[in-house]
């Protein structure tokens, strides 16, 4: 009968190893919820500007000029063109 007198087990990682794991693991963590976070608020701009450049010529100067409605038919609130007809049975 022989006696061993080895360890069974293995020696472990450093502690500088084991706080380089942790600070991997946690930066990784940081990016992929951030990036989680942000991705939609960059979606959102993202299609707020194809809306903003792809609307029609008409609808980014409805409320630039009045020229278009006749001096007698606008409203008398100064609303203009923009509320022309909302509500005109209120009064």
């Amino acid at each position: 009968m022989s006696v061993h007198s080895t360890s069974s087990r293995q020696a472990g990682t450093s502690v500088a190893a084991a706080v380089t794991g942790l600070v991997v693991t946690l930066v990784a963590f940081v990016v992929v919820f951030s990036a989680f976070l942000l991705a939609p608020l960059a979606l959102f701009g993202v299609a707020l500007a194809c809306y903003l450049v792809l609307r029609p010529r008409s609808a980014r100067s409805a409320g630039a000029t009045t020229s278009d409605t006749p001096s007698g038919t606008a409203s008398d609130d100064g609303a203009g063109a923009l509320g022309h007809g909302f509500g005109s049975g209120v009064r």
